[in-house]
């Protein structure tokens, strides 16, 4: 509950200061007054994910397991507030298990056919669909099985969108981040492997990744100085006192692709962090009390868990991709949707020799 508070705290408190501190600054830079915003796009992919669940699972809900007998025994470290094999023993929680289908595994199809070849970023929408099959999986079965392969490609997703991160911020190149990441991701799986049985060791690799990540994100989001490649070959200052062509696309950059993804990741993270911290706190509790707080947790609740981090989730690989890809090529990327925000680029300016 702690950590919850501090990350919220922070990501909040960095949020506002783009609103009201870095937004007036770039708009005075570029002339454009313009506000982006991505709610609508989060909106409409919430509502899609949202129905398609309700669709597929209120069928299920009809039908009873009058003896709640289950195909194996749960033997998962932790459990949630939908109730275990209630209506059939062969999926011990419909609506976080359908959830899933219309979370994780369309993102991650949709970033691997239309998010960039870069293998890097590949690597992040895979992991997204393995935590999306493990999800589905755990919420299936309740096994210690099921949940190494929930919680594993969470911790190999924060991995490979925290070497994207470092890459960006390390944009002159370091030879060690590679490595180091890669080592760090082998030790987390060596150390979970060898404590499954306890979450908070989990929960406190899962919690250090996120943290470093975040820092990652509100650094490349509000305070990193744009260049690109081209300008560190050619020179990034004009001789005559005015601001180059580069400088002024770097502010735009920042005001109409990183400045709305950013906001949007960190407004999306909030509520999910709450869910997730209100349904482990209050499940037990909801038993006794309204029909309806006993539907909202155990029907709703942890799939808004699901909507919110795989948005989340995709917001932060467009967020390093976009700042990548800038970098690289000297081009600006544009935000469009595909049933979810997506960073594209339109040209890809050749390197010049």
């Amino acid at each position: 509950l702690s950590i919850s508070i501090v990350v919220t705290s922070v990501v909040a408190m960095f949020s506002l200061y783009g609103r009201f501190v870095v937004l007036p600054r770039l708009q005075a830079i570029t002339g454009d007054a313009a506000v982006p915003s991505l709610w609508r796009e989060v909106g409409g992919t919430l509502a899609w994910m949202a129905l398609g669940t309700t669709l597929l699972t209120y069928p299920i809900t009809l039908l009873t397991n009058e003896e709640n007998e289950s195909h194996e025994s749960s033997t998962s470290s932790i459990n949630f507030c939908e109730k275990d094999f209630e209506h059939t023993p062969w999926i011990a929680e419909p609506a976080n298990t359908i959830s899933n289908l219309f979370a994780y595994l369309p993102l991650a199809a949709i970033g691997l056919l239309k998010g960039g070849s870069s293998l890097r970023f590949q690597a992040c929408y895979i992991t997204i669909g393995m935590v999306g099959v493990g999800s589905t999986l755990l919420h299936s079965c309740l096994t210690a099985m099921t949940q190494g392969g929930d919680e594993l490609p969470m911790l190999w997703f924060t991995a490979a969108t925290s070497y994207c991160g470092f890459n960006v911020l390390f944009s002159s190149g370091n030879k060690l981040v590679g490595p180091a990441v890669l080592l760090s991701s082998i030790v987390a799986t060596t150390v979970y492997a060898m404590f499954r049985a306890n979450y908070f060791v989990f929960a406190l690799m899962f919690d250090t990744y996120t943290i470093v990540l975040v820092i990652s994100l509100v650094h490349i989001t509000l305070f990193k100085k744009w260049s690109t490649d081209d300008d560190k070959n050619n020179g990034a200052s004009s001789t005559d006192g005015t601001r180059k062509t580069s400088e002024i696309s770097a502010e735009r950059f920042q005001q109409f692709v990183l400045y709305p993804l950013g906001q949007a990741a960190a407004w999306t993270l909030i509520p999910a962090v709450w869910f997730w911290v209100s349904e482990m706190i209050y499940c037990n509790d909801i038993v006794e009390s309204s029909v309806v707080a006993q539907f909202l947790w155990n029907r709703c609740w942890h799939p808004l868990w699901h909507y919110l981090t795989a948005n989340l989730a995709m917001l932060v690989v467009q967020i390093l991709y976009a700042a990548d890809g800038f970098v690289t090529t000297g081009c600006m990327p544009r935000i469009v949707s595909y049933g979810v925000p997506l960073v594209v680029f339109d040209e890809i300016k050749k390197k010049k020799e």
